[in-house]
């Protein structure tokens, strides 16, 4: 916790260091990052069916200036409601099978008021999945330093590359794939990154990029090769 000294424009952690903070996305204040950008937790819901919304509950212990993220698998719906106070990043359709994954981000203002669930509804009942993770010391005002996605049916999927402009982006790739219904599906990372969390239709996969510049050459599979994959890579920019 911060306690911000006006007088002096500082802010002053519980240790007595000074601390350099930025501008939160509701006009407050941001500590700095100084560890760069650390995942706090992540949560996943499998594939439901017959219902006409999704849930995905939040990570717990979440702070100020947090950033979840999160994709969700939709099966043959129309008229898609996002979730409230999360911004869509992207849309990747699977156009001749009718299903989508759609991408969002949310930033943290207070912890006390947040909800403790983000909730999707759609039109029609089918088949939905979804995967969050929160994610603590990126730039709340320059959230994403690239993206770019895509959808390949049947996979893989080879991701295009994006540029970062600042060293130290924690890169993530978001997958969904239109797997057959009780089938168990095991996701391949893309070269270098880590799976935090994932079920059969969704998987969010990790790096950190130390140096700014193009990201390397991957491609992402599972192991129901007959079925699409769609996937967005993005950046995001520490403090």
């Amino acid at each position: 916790m911060w306690l911000c000294v006006v007088l002096c424009g500082g802010c002053l952690d519980f240790d007595g260091l000074p601390g350099l903070y930025q501008p939160a996305a509701d006009g407050g204040l941001c500590p700095a990052g100084a560890g760069g950008i650390t995942r706090q937790g992540a949560t996943s819901t499998p594939t439901m069916g017959s219902l006409t919304s999704l849930t995905l509950d939040e990570p717990s212990g979440l702070q100020p200036c947090d950033l979840l993220v999160m994709v969700v698998y939709l099966d043959q719906t129309t008229s898609v409601t996002d979730p409230s106070g999360w911004t869509r990043i992207d849309r990747q359709m699977d156009v001749p099978n009718s299903w989508e994954a759609r991408f969002y981000y949310h930033v943290v203002v207070d912890p006390l008021a947040e909800p403790t669930i983000a909730t999707i509804t759609y039109s029609q009942a089918n088949l939905a999945s979804g995967v969050m993770a929160a994610y603590r010391g990126a730039n709340v005002q320059h959230v994403l330093d690239g993206m770019a996605g895509g959808c390949n049916d049947p996979g893989p999927y080879a991701l295009p590359a994006i540029t970062t402009t600042i060293a130290n982006d924690r890169v993530l790739v978001m997958c969904a794939s239109d797997d057959a219904t009780g089938v168990s599906v095991t996701w391949t990372a893309p070269a270098g990154m880590s799976e935090p969390s994932g079920s059969a239709r969704v998987a969010l996969f990790e790096a950190t990029q130390a140096s700014s510049g193009v990201t390397p050459a991957r491609s992402v599979d599972n192991t129901d090769s007959g079925h699409g994959i769609c996937c967005e890579q993005l950046a995001l920019s520490p403090r």
